[in-house]
């Protein structure tokens, strides 16, 4: 993570307030090499990236970081090389100095998995009955203890206009559901044990399209948004509402089967299945998922991944817990939020000439100002990472996101912001390369609470577009985790929002306002200073 552009400025510009404008400063010149393509590979592969990038200012030995990729178009960049090359390559491989010269030797270095995807295909076609992964019976137990709470509902609704017909939009959801069969499996006790049925031709429930002359938000999700009963049972529902101006589609798919990413994907799916087109694919469905899971148990692999993580929780540090101003029942608390909209320009200029990714940056940001909250050189929170490490998950529907715990510990703290957010970014990379591991193990061995969960989510994939119209996928409310704290970095083309959630039997409005704006403060001071030079003990949480 070297800085991608050094510049000489006689004095630095500033507001009327008397801080440092960082819209007023000059573009910098990127450092690059601008070194040709040697190979029709490195062509190809350069080739790929511009389009991604929309620049082809780089060379093939430039890190791709400095031309504004961020994880998730790393992402998008590997399920291309699947595609077009048909490599699989681990997301970790490309996240550690992405350069067009590196992947492509990658490439070239790429084994077989000893894992023979295509048996496990075909063989899957013939099992009826399949364990539930880890992660899903931590969701049904956890459910089970709540039995009178619609817990791990992931309620989601659209607005189309009238040029939707509801008809044509039931069918196209009933064909996208049929296309990916692990969405219509049971939950059920088989031999003494939770196991899931596959039946791939069992008729779908009826979804009902309802004439009401309008609807609000709140009067959808008052009527719809109900717990579900997870043994043999469907495990989402739909609805249409026709209106005089709109047909609304609300749908409710529970996380037991799902996650987020898939929900984006299926959204996207019943677009085109309105449209007469064709449906993606998945190469791994929910079974096949299952069973690799399974396997991977015994591997070499996952022995590394349980040692990584035990090494890290041994250290006998607590799950972080931002300082609460109020005494209140924790039980009786209602979940409040707050947001802060900031220029994503800004955010994305300083990232790509420091060979960063936002996530990282406003990991190290929460848990530097965390640290300085809690009076503690030791942070253990909870992210999440969307557990689609090769391109055979891209479009898979399953429950493939994966909870992280992730410790920092800043003893030093005469360690530069530059050491910081280095540090930051190995243990990023670390934990996605070991998150195979499963939360639930962890949590039940090391006693972790729910304490403090932070998470980055790009939000331009939350919209679909049938007929030239793009229409907004509105996630609902729901009760998936007890977390008393939740900060959600959520960034769109144009826009980088801080979304927080908290409990206010045990924090008050003011006092995570203050936390909100302490996090931009730490922030700006990454980026008003020299991070080669500028301390982590210097950093300034409230500045007048």
């Amino acid at each position: 993570m070297v800085p991608t552009a050094f510049m000489q400025l006689d004095e630095m510009p500033k507001t009327p307030n008397g801080k440092t404008d960082l819209k007023a400063l000059p573009q910098p010149k990127l450092d690059l090499e601008n070194e040709a393509a040697e190979t029709e590979l490195e062509q190809k592969l350069f080739d790929i990236a511009s389009e991604l990038s929309n620049t082809d200012e780089f060379g093939v030995t430039d890190d791709l970081y400095a031309i504004g990729f961020t994880s998730l178009l790393l992402m998008k960049f590997n399920a291309i090389i699947y595609e077009d090359f048909g490599v699989n390559l681990d997301i970790v491989e490309l996240l550690n100095n992405p350069t067009i010269r590196n992947i492509a030797t990658s490439i070239g270095n790429n084994e077989e998995s000893a894992i023979d995807l295509n048996v496990l295909i075909e063989s899957s076609k013939d099992i009826e009955y399949y364990p539930l992964t880890s992660n899903q019976l931590g969701v049904y137990y956890e459910c089970d203890q709540n039995p009178d709470e619609a817990q791990y509902n992931l309620p989601a609704m659209i607005r189309f206009d009238k040029d939707i017909d509801a008809l044509k939009l039931k069918e196209a959801i009933i064909k996208t559901i049929n296309a990916y069969p692990y969405l219509k499996t049971r939950i059920v006790t088989h031999d003494g044990q939770l196991m899931l049925k596959r039946n791939d031709s069992i008729e779908i429930d009826e979804i009902p399209i309802v004439e009401v002359d309008q609807i609000t938000t709140e009067e959808i999700e008052k009527e719809n948004v109900v717990r579900f009963e997870l043994q043999e049972n469907q495990l989402f529902r739909a609805k249409i509402y026709n209106t005089s101006t709109e047909t609304v589609l609300f749908f409710d798919m529970h996380h037991i089967i799902t996650d987020g990413e898939s929900l984006d994907n299926l959204f996207n799916n019943i677009a085109l299945a309105y449209e007469g087109n064709e449906i993606e694919k998945e190469a791994i469905d929910g079974y096949v998922n299952v069973m690799i899971e399974k396997l991977d148990e015994s591997s070499e692999e996952f022995i590394a991944s349980e040692k990584y993580f035990h090494d890290q929780l041994t250290q006998e540090v607590d799950s972080t817990i931002l300082t609460p101003n109020l005494n209140g029942n924790v039980e009786e608390g209602k979940l409040k939020s707050l947001y802060k909209d900031i220029n994503v320009d800004l955010i994305k200029e300083f990232c790509s000439e420091m060979r960063i990714s936002p996530n990282v940056l406003f990991m190290a940001g929460t848990i530097l100002t965390l640290n300085k909250y809690t009076f503690s050189d030791k942070t253990l929170l909870t992210t999440i990472f969307n557990g689609r490490s090769n391109p055979n998950y891209f479009n898979t529907q399953a429950f493939l996101v994966k909870t992280i715990p992730i410790l920092s510990i800043n003893e030093d703290r005469n360690i530069t912001v530059r050491q910081l957010l280095t540090q930051m970014d190995e243990i990023w990379k670390d934990s996605i390369k070991h998150s195979n591991y499963p939360y639930t193990k962890l949590a039940e061995e090391f006693q972790l609470k729910p304490e403090f969960m932070y998470t980055y989510n790009n939000l331009d994939s939350e919209k679909i577009q049938i007929s030239g119209k793009t229409y907004e996928v509105s996630y609902l409310e729901s009760l998936e985790t007890n977390y008393k704290i939740t900060l959600d970095v959520n960034e769109s083309e144009d826009n980088l929002q801080l979304f927080i959630s908290y409990n206010d039997q045990l924090y008050s409005e003011d006092y995570i306002k203050t936390f909100l704006n302490s996090i931009l403060n730490t922030l700006a001071q990454f980026m008003e200073n020299d991070i080669e030079k500028l301390l982590i003990n210097e950093i300034e949480l409230n500045r007048d």
